[in-house]
């Protein structure tokens, strides 16, 4: 059910409603009785209140609130679509109802039970194909129900195509948790931008770097700050236990600025630039970037 809900909203771009499942036995293979299944649901129930009304009040709201938004934003668009619809086909509605005697043109019902009983289609093309009339009735019924089967097989072969390609995506994404542990699927088909971009043909580590693209740019200037950090410490630390040559002091030896925390905004943002290029910043080489 969980994959399904998720092929629903990669679909449609909406969170569709889940199943819920009904466990028959407990973790020990117990028979679960009415009564234990009722007391456990209303402490989860209890447990869940006490979150959404304490801690992560603000947090259910805001998530609550962004949930409804998109919605009502895509029951919105369905009714205006449907209102486009109806604005195109209205025009020849009222030409079924004219004819046949109909008044009001929103009594679907009516006008399509008009239609199928007129059989002036029917003698046109029995007359134009040389049948009669049933034989001309018995051809157009089974060329629709050819069209339909056929419309019927290309959405069941483009329902199984998207399906592959969304087991390919899940599939990418246990192989990328080998370079990001905390990425999560099921967590990131949440985000609408992310989903947008596996849709569009971008691969799973591809559409997670660009929604999450600060962050990780973050995540790896502090990473290279931090090496850096910890070799010039070695280095200061190496350099205090080496013997003083003849003829120099400690206070003639020449010392390379290494240290990350003292470089300045401008060379901040050249180091920020090389790795959004996709250089290999490390402590040993970071100065060739500035």
């Amino acid at each position: 059910m969980l994959i399904k809900t998720h092929l629903q909203m990669f679909a449609d771009g909406g969170a569709a409603a889940a199943g819920t499942a009904t466990a028959e036995n407990d973790s020990t293979g117990s028979p679960v009785t009415n009564t234990e299944e009722a007391v456990e649901n209303q402490n989860e129930r209890a447990s869940f209140d006490e979150l959404i009304n304490g801690d992560y009040k603000d947090d259910y709201q805001k998530s609550l609130k962004d949930h409804l938004s998109k919605r009502m934003k895509s029951a919105n668009q369905k009714i205006q679509e449907a209102e486009e619809r109806w604005n195109k086909v209205s025009p020849a509605l009222e030409k079924f109802a004219l004819k046949y005697g109909i008044d009001d043109i929103s009594d679907i019902d009516s006008i399509v039970s008009k239609i199928n009983e007129d059989n002036s289609f029917y003698n046109e093309y029995a007359i134009e194909n040389g049948l009669t009339l049933e034989q001309a009735k018995s051809v157009l019924d089974a060329q629709r129900i050819i069209r339909e089967n056929a419309i019927r097989e290309q959405n069941d072969l483009r329902a199984q195509q998207f399906q592959q390609k969304y087991q390919g995506w899940r599939a990418e994404g246990e192989q990328l948790k080998a370079k990001y542990p905390s990425f999560d699927f099921d967590v990131e088909s949440q985000n609408e931008k992310f989903r947008n971009f596996l849709n569009a043909g971008i691969s799973v580590e591809d559409a997670y770097t660009l929604v999450h693209r600060d962050e990780i740019m973050t995540g790896a200037m502090a990473y290279t700050y931090n090496q850096a950090q910890q070799s010039f410490a070695n280095t200061q630390r190496a350099n205090a236990h080496r013997p003083i040559e003849n003829g120099m002091s400690a206070q003639q030896a020449a010392v390379v600025n290494d240290d990350m925390s003292k470089i300045t905004d401008a060379e901040h943002e050249k180091l920020m630039a090389a790795v959004r290029r996709g250089e290999n910043v490390t402590p040993q080489n970071f100065r060739s970037f500035l």
